[in-house]
């Protein structure tokens, strides 16, 4: 009898003893905190956007000329007007490494890859052919022909120019659930991976209202030394 119990009780040992970890973390919860969202594993670009503007945010705010150990550049509502202050080494490369945000509408300068995210405000359009990070716009964001984007855009509203491409990706829509447009019903080629906007409008109608806009702003975009 007294074999069989302690054999009994050996065996409730055996099977309960690793099962302690499990009832104390159940009795008293440790690990109750969400994990952390890694920045390069996620795919969707309102989460990409919202995490980039609350670090942009406190860094406009406080003056700072560095975000996330990349230099930071604020413009005003009224360099829109104005050659950007590209340095000799921008210029001379045609690319920068540096984050810009526009406090208004922006068009971003012609011969310049943008490497770094560009924001603006207000309404943001890029040049044809050149290649950008990521790009955020508190309005509409227009991306002209050929328009290569690294990693991720988003805007309330976006126009599309011919053979833009984002990412490595099948030809698909922008967004599911947006409007895609072009002259005469037809279906202008690009290539998407993650791009976020509320409607996605693409056709050379919509790229011409910029052009006509940005008439008087000759200056803006062009890099000076």
């Amino acid at each position: 009898m007294k074999v069989a119990l302690l054999l009994l009780v050996l065996t409730l040992l055996v099977v309960l003893l690793p099962l302690l970890p499990a009832f104390r973390e159940w009795w008293k919860p440790t690990d109750v905190t969400p994990l952390p969202i890694d920045e390069t594993d996620a795919l969707e670009p309102e989460y990409l956007a919202r995490r980039f503007s609350g670090l942009l945010a406190p860094a406009l705010e406080h003056g700072l000329i560095a975000l996330g150990g990349v230099p930071l550049v604020h413009l005003p509502a009224s360099a829109v007007h104005a050659p950007w202050p590209l340095n000799a080494q921008e210029v001379r490369t045609g690319r920068t490494r540096r984050i810009w945000h526009t406090e208004g509408d922006c068009v971003l300068p012609e011969r310049l890859h943008c490497l770094a995210e560009m924001s603006a405000r207000g309404a943001l359009r890029t040049s044809a052919g050149r290649t950008y990070r990521a790009l955020l716009s508190g309005t509409q964001l227009s991306l002209a022909p050929r328009t290569r984007i690294i990693r991720w855009a988003h805007a309330h509203s976006l126009s599309i120019g011919d053979h833009c491409q984002a990412g490595r990706s099948v030809w698909r829509k922008v967004c599911s659930g947006t409007r895609s447009a072009a002259p005469g019903g037809h279906r202008v080629p690009c290539r998407w991976r993650r791009c976020g906007a509320g409607t996605a409008i693409s056709s050379a109608t919509a790229m011409s209202r910029w052009a006509r806009a940005a008439k008087p702003r000759a200056a803006c975009g062009r890099a000076v030394r």
